[in-house]
This record gives structure tokens, sequence and C-alpha cells, in this order.
């Protein structure tokens, strides 16, 4: 079997998916202050959620692809930088080169490939992994988690004739395993 990884790290939903050639699995977990702390121990919970996730695949994925953030985002900034490093953190202990090196996709080309909108609503992403793909998710960042899976399998697979214009315009200028072009 074949795996991608798409990662949608956030506190208030932090979204994973295996894709696997036949289905996906999908899951989404909350880190909330109140359940899980604030700070350093919030990251430590995190770091122990992927860790264990990644330990139970039954084999390393071909490629994984994570969200970056928004540019010109002012809010939380910090806090979303300490949860991107616990997470390249947990991939490079547990995966192999390069894959444990992620590709960081901005949310508007995540948003770009699903939808053909570089600036669609969570509504519409929902909506989008659900008309292009036909999977059903419970909520955005399901759908973003999905869509960088599928974002993942695109970069490391022929697509022959099944490729959107859209798809084509959101790739175009994703550097594959960027984190280890920074080396």
């Amino acid at each position: 079997m074949t795996l991608y990884l798409g990662i949608d790290q956030s506190f208030g939903g932090f979204g994973l998916t295996r894709l696997y050639p036949a289905y996906a699995d999908i899951s989404v977990v909350k880190f909330t202050s109140v359940k899980y702390g604030k700070g350093v121990d919030r990251l430590m919970d995190v770091e122990s959620w992927l860790g264990k996730q990644i330990e139970l695949l039954p084999e390393y994925p071909v490629h994984v692809a994570m969200e970056g953030w928004s540019r010109g985002s002012k809010n939380r900034r910090e806090e979303m930088g300490e949860l991107a490093y616990a997470v390249k953190r947990v991939l490079r202990w547990h995966l192999p080169e390069p894959v444990c090196y992620p590709t960081i996709i901005a949310p508007s080309k995540v948003k770009l490939f699903a939808t053909g909108n570089g600036n669609a609503s969570k509504e519409e992403m929902i909506a989008g992994v659900k008309e292009r793909w036909g999977v059903e998710c419970a909520d955005d960042n399901a759908a973003d988690s999905y869509a960088l899976a599928r974002m993942a399998q695109y970069l490391s697979e022929p697509h022959g004739t099944d490729t959107r214009l859209h798809e084509r315009k959101a790739i175009r200028d994703v550097t594959r395993h960027t984190e280890r072009m920074a080396r």
C-alpha cells in the first residue's frame, strides 16, 4: 500500500489524514487549553498524540504535506510557530529522510487545489472535498488535512489526464520536502 499524510495543525482542530489508494482515515483532535493546558504542556500533548499516530502506521508515508501559515496573520502567530515546530520535530523523530521533511503548503494553495478558489470559506472547503473526491468531512480541519494528503499524492505520482487547471496552478510553485531545502 502507498500512504500519504496531510496535516492541518492548529489547537482549534488538529486534522490528520492518512490517505491510502483505497480509502482515507481522517482524525481531528481539539487540543483545547481547558483539557490540555497551555504552552509547553499542550505542545507536549500534541507531540505525544501525533507520535502515537505515526507509530501506529503500518508503513512509512511516501510524502507528507503540512499546511503553512497565512503570511498576513497577526493573531497567535507565536503559538502557531511553536506548534509547527512541535509537529516538524515529531516527523523528524519518526520518519526517514526525505519524508520527515514535510512539504509546507500555504492555506490559499490548499483552498485553490480543493475548490478552485484560493479564498474559499470553511464551508466551501468542506463542499469542495465532497464534490471533488466524494469524501464527507465533519469540519474544515478534516477537509484541509484531506486536501493536503491529496496534494502530497499529486506531488508524488504521475497525474495523467485527471488534472484540473486549478490543481496545476495550486501546485506549480510548491517545493517538495520544503524543510529539507532549508538545511
